[in-house]
């Protein structure tokens, strides 16, 4: 049985894991990145490419900052997302 790299694997089918933490995730200074959703208006990391059902994956700016402190992540608008 072959085991796919969790990197190759569209977020969608990683659920009850956040990608926040990945790291193609950081920004150049090695921040994780967060984009706001125009949907649900929560912040997903910005590699996530799944629903904004998915809990693991969908924060508001008083969790990031108990997760990685104030200033310790970046929001980028969701226009500038690459």
């Amino acid at each position: 049985m072959t085991t796919l790299n969790p990197q190759h694997v569209p977020t969608l089918f990683r659920l009850g894991r956040s990608t926040a933490d990945d790291a193609d995730n950081r920004n150049k200074a090695g921040l994780p990145v967060f984009v706001e959703c125009g949907c649900c208006g929560s912040l997903h990391p910005k590699n996530f490419c799944g629903e904004c059902r998915d809990d693991d994956n969908r924060f508001n700016a008083d969790q990031l900052d108990e997760k990685y402190g104030a200033g310790g992540w970046e929001e980028i608008p969701l226009d500038d997302e690459d």
